[in-house]
Formats: structure tokens, C-alpha cells, sequence
């Protein structure tokens, strides 16, 4: 359950995904241990805003705990997190007493559309033929949402956060559809340029 100020621990990290995204991470330093025991007493929810060399961004991946494994290593764990929600940060406080870490009040961002049109999913298949992944093409818009989508296209996590990193969640599907014309046009020309070298 949300906390209804919307108030989290923050866990800066060089990691952006986007909601329904599933990944781990080793835990083993003290307040990344103490805030991860704090968080599964209260939601198993926390905060990951998005670090570009050194600097945290704004926005980020609101996740939540789905499993703890514990290690060989005392004090050590792996946990098991999915990503929920796009946060833009409102306000980061000062460290609680007896606290390593540091929380923050959020606005979730709301995407209006969750599918994606016929155009993007025209240039989403073409970029999976060009690719050679044919048995990743996909045959209807509602049977898959945008996130999953900008998932298989296995791109970094800082190519991710381009796509929404004013926070123009408007802007999202626009920026999906013009990295995916550009992408395939680079295709099309590499392409173009082995078949000359094959024929010469």
C-alpha cells in the first residue's frame, strides 16, 4: 500500500527501468542494509532516483521487494524488486536520527497511454525483422504496453530515461517513435552497405 504523502527512502543508483520491469541487487553496504530492513517493515517500497556520473536525477523507478535471499556473507542479501512507478522527487529531507539514508516526497507520473499506436507498433516490428528476431514481432497493440516494449529493445539504462527525462510523460510514445525511424534507418543503411560489399 502507498504511503498517502507519498514519502520513501531513497537508493540512488545507476539504474532507470520503466513499470513491470524485474531485476536484483546485492546488498552489502550499511545503509543500503538499513534501509532495506526498515523498508520490509513498513511496504517493501523504496526509491530509486536515476544517477547520471555522480548526480541524481529527478526522476526514477519507484520499486517494491518481491523476495530476500539471504548469502554465505553475514549482514549480505540478494533482493528481488519490480518496478511500479515513475516518480518525479518534490522534496528530499535531512537524515532521520539513528538513519544512514535519506527520504523523499514524490509525485508519481501518469502516462495517458499505456498501448502503443499502429504507427509505433509498424516500427517496432520492422526494427525486430531488421534485427533478425522475428519471433518477436508482435500482431496486436493490446498485447503488449509500451514499458514491455521499450524492455525488448534491450537498450541502456540511460537510453531509457531519454525518453522521459524532462518528465513529459506526452512526449514518451513521440520519443519511443522517433528513436525506433532513426534506428531503422541506420539498419536499412548498414543493410544496404553489406549487400554492395557481397556484390563488389
Amino acid at each position: 500500500m502507498k504511503d498517502s504523502n507519498h514519502i520513501y527512502p531513497l537508493f540512488p543508483l545507476e539504474f532507470f527501468s520503466y513499470p513491470g520491469k524485474r531485476f536484483q541487487l546485492h546488498i552489502f553496504e550499511e545503509q543500503d542494509i538499513q534501509l532495506v530492513k526498515d523498508t520490509m517493515k513498513e511496504d517493501r517500497c523504496f526509491l530509486i532516483p536515476y544517477v547520471i556520473r555522480g548526480e541524481k536525477q529527478a526522476l526514477g523507478s519507484f520499486v517494491r521487494i518481491l523476495e530476500i535471499e539471504s548469502t554465505d556473507i553475514k549482514d549480505e542479501f540478494d533482493i528481488t524488486l519490480t518496478v511500479e512507478e515513475i516518480f518525479k522527487t518534490e522534496r528530499v529531507f535531512d537524515k532521520q536520527s539513528g538513519k544512514l539514508y535519506r527520504m523523499a516526497q514524490v509525485e508519481f507520473l501518469e502516462f495517458e497511454d499505456k498501448f502503443p499506436c499502429i504507427k509505433l507498433l509498424a516500427l517496432y516490428n520492422e526494427f525486430v525483422g531488421l534485427q533478425g528476431k522475428h519471433q518477436g514481432i508482435v500482431f496486436s497493440q493490446y498485447s503488449i504496453n509500451l514499458f514491455a516494449l521499450v524492455e525488448n529493445l534491450d537498450l541502456t539504462h540511460h537510453q531509457k530515461f531519454t525518453f522521459i527525462k524532462e518528465g513529459n510523460t506526452m512526449a514518451f510514445e513521440t520519443n519511443i517513435i522517433n528513436y525506433l525511424i532513426l534506428q531503422n534507418a541506420i539498419e536499412k543503411s548498414l543493410k544496404k552497405v553489406g549487400l554492395k560489399f557481397v556484390l563488389n
